[in-house]
C-alpha cells in the first residue's frame, strides 16, 4: 500500500464531509426511518446537469487515491471493487446523515452519481504515467506539509462548494469583469505561489515539482469557480503565472542559492506591501478579530501569518542556517517590517500573529529534525 494516497484518501474523505454535511441545521422531525425514506427517494429529484457533474466530481478524486493507494500489487478489477464499495458506503451514511439536515435533499440519485464518480477514478488509475503512480520524493516533512494546508486554506476557505450553475458563470467571468491588476494583490498571490512552487519542488524533483505545481494551479482554479466566497481573481492568476515561470527559471539553479533568492523576493514583498498597507502588521489585524469575537477571521489571519512566516522560516533553514539562527534572522526580518509600519502606519504593530507563527514553524522544524534523527539512528 501506498501510504502518501492512503493519507490522501483520508483527507479527500473529510474534504467530501465537510462538503457533505458543513453548515448542518438539525431537523428531527424529517423522518422516523432514514433508511425507509432514502429508499422511497429511489429517482427523485431529478438531476440538473450541475448536480449531475459535481456529484460524479465529488467522488472521483476519492476513487482515484484509493486504487493509487492499494498499488499495482493487487488486479485493476480489485481496486476498482474497493473503491466502489468505500465510495457506496461513504455517500450512503452521507445520504442518511443528510435525512436529518435542514435544506439539503437526501437521494438515491446521489448514490448513484457518487459511486460512478468513485468507480470511473480508480478505472482512471492505469491510465496515468508511472511516476504518478509510483511516487519519489520524501512527504514525512511535517513544517513543510502544514504549509501547503495553510496555503489551500487560503486559497479554498470555506471549502462549501456550490451546485449552482449561475455561480460557476459568474465565477468565470469575474476574471475579465474586473480587468485592473491591484498591486496588494498582486504581490500578496506571487509570494503564495513562489512559497507553494518551493514547497512542492522540496517534496518532489525538480520535474516532477513543476508537474505537481500545475496540478495545484489547476485544482486550486478549479476549487475558486466551485466553492461559495472564493472569486477568481485577475490580480492572483497573472501572478500565479508569473509565480510558476520564475520558479521554472529558477529550477536549475543550485538549492540554497534558490531558497536564498526566495527569501529576498519574499522579505522585499512583505516590506512593499507593509509600505503599501501598514495594517500587515498592525493591530487591525489579528487582535481586532478576536477582540470583535470573530474567531475565524482571527484564525484565517493567524493561518496567513504561519504561511507567510513559517515559509521564510524554512526558506532560511533550507540556506543552511541552523534552526536558532534562522529563527534570529526571521526576527529582524519582522521587526524591520514592524518599524516600516509604525513610519507609515499610525497605530502600533500587534506581533501576535507573526509571533505566534514563528512559534508554530519552531514546532514543526523540531518536529522534522527529530523525525530526521530518528531515521539516521535507525539500524540499516
Amino acid at each position: 500500500m501506498t501510504t502518501r494516497y492512503a493519507w490522501l484518501a483520508v483527507f479527500t474523505t473529510g474534504f467530501i464531509l465537510y462538503g457533505s454535511l458543513v453548515p448542518f441545521h438539525w431537523y428531527a422531525g424529517a423522518a422516523a426511518n432514514p433508511v425507509t425514506y432514502l429508499l422511497s427517494r429511489w429517482a427523485t429529484p431529478a438531476q440538473t446537469t450541475a448536480g449531475f457533474v459535481a456529484n460524479v466530481a465529488l467522488y472521483l478524486p476519492l476513487g482515484l487515491c484509493i486504487a493509487l493507494a492499494l498499488g499495482r500489487s493487487i488486479t485493476v478489477t480489485r481496486r476498482v471493487v474497493i473503491a466502489g464499495v468505500a465510495s457506496s458506503l461513504l455517500c450512503i451514511s452521507v445520504e442518511l446523515v443528510q435525512v436529518y439536515d435542514w435544506g439539503r435533499q437526501s437521494t438515491l440519485t446521489d448514490v448513484y452519481l457518487n459511486v460512478a464518480g468513485g468507480v470511473l477514478g480508480a478505472l482512471l488509475v492505469p491510465l496515468l504515467p508511472v511516476r504518478v503512480q509510483q511516487p519519489r520524493g520524501n512527504l514525512r516533512q511535517p513544517l513543510v506539509l502544514a504549509l501547503l494546508a495553510s496555503f489551500l486554506v487560503i486559497e479554498l476557505y470555506p471549502f462549501i462548494p456550490s451546485l449552482n450553475v449561475s455561480w460557476y458563470d459568474d465565477a468565470l467571468t469575474s476574471l475579465w469583469r474586473h480587468p485592473h491588476i491591484h498591486d496588494a494583490i498582486f504581490v500578496r498571490a506571487l509570494l503564495h505561489w513562489l512559497l507553494a512552487a518551493a514547497l512542492l519542488g522540496h517534496l518532489f524533483r525538480r520535474r516532477d515539482g513543476l508537474i505537481s505545481l500545475a496540478l495545484l494551479a489547476a485544482g486550486v482554479f478549479v476549487g475558486q469557480i466551485v466553492m461559495q466566497d472564493t472569486w477568481l481573481s485577475i490580480s492572483e492568476w497573472s501572478a500565479a503565472a508569473l509565480a510558476l515561470g520564475l520558479y521554472a527559471g529558477l529550477a536549475g539553479t543550485a538549492s540554497r542559492h534558490r531558497a536564498m533568492i526566495l527569501v529576498c523576493v519574499l522579505v522585499a514583498g512583505q516590506t512593499y506591501l507593509a509600505w503599501l498597507d501598514p495594517t500587515v502588521l498592525s493591530h487591525g489585524s489579528m487582535i481586532a478579530a478576536l477582540e470583535d469575537r470573530d474567531l475565524v477571521a482571527g484564525l484565517r489571519r493567524l493561518v496567513a501569518a504561519f504561511y507567510t512566516v513559517g515559509g521564510t522560516f524554512w526558506l532560511l533553514s533550507r540556506t543552511g542556517l541552523v534552526m536558532h539562527r534562522a529563527s534570529a534572522v526571521l526576527a529582524v526580518m519582522l521587526v524591520g517590517i514592524a518599524l516600516i509600519t509604525l513610519a507609515f502606519g499610525s497605530v502600533p504593530p500587534d506581533p501576535s500573529a507573526p509571533l505566534l507563527a514563528i512559534l508554530c514553524a519552531l514546532g514543526f522544524g523540531l518536529a522534522a529534525r527529530r523525525r530526521t534523527q530518528q531515521a539516521n539512528a535507525a539500524p540499516t
